[in-house]
């Protein structure tokens, strides 16, 4: 069904997508979800191997200065995304 939106939409058609979804009884956000999908999985265990790295290469060096180190690196990342990123507990800090 949203391959039936998605044709809709390209061809320009007079009804929205709100439009299409409520009929249809579809999420929104599940045509959104399925027609962009958001490859975040893929960038967080970059992010988590690169922290990971970083850790054992600069075992005193805690979250703050991984933080800091991945920012002069040129890794768009705040502290909060380097704390969540050792939520797996496979990361120690010193």
């Amino acid at each position: 069904m949203i391959e039936i939106i998605h044709q809709e939409v390209a061809s320009h058609d007079l009804l929205s997508v709100t439009q299409m979804c409520a009929t249809l009884e579809i999420a929104r956000a599940d045509y959104y979800r399925h027609r962009f999908p958001q490859s975040e999985v893929d960038a967080d265990l970059e992010l988590r191997d690169l922290i990971q790295r970083l850790a054992l290469e600069m075992s005193a060096y805690g979250y703050r200065r991984i933080t800091h180190e991945l920012r002069r690196r040129g890794v768009v990342v705040n502290h909060k995304r380097v704390l969540r990123a050792d939520s797996v507990k496979t990361i120690s800090y010193a």
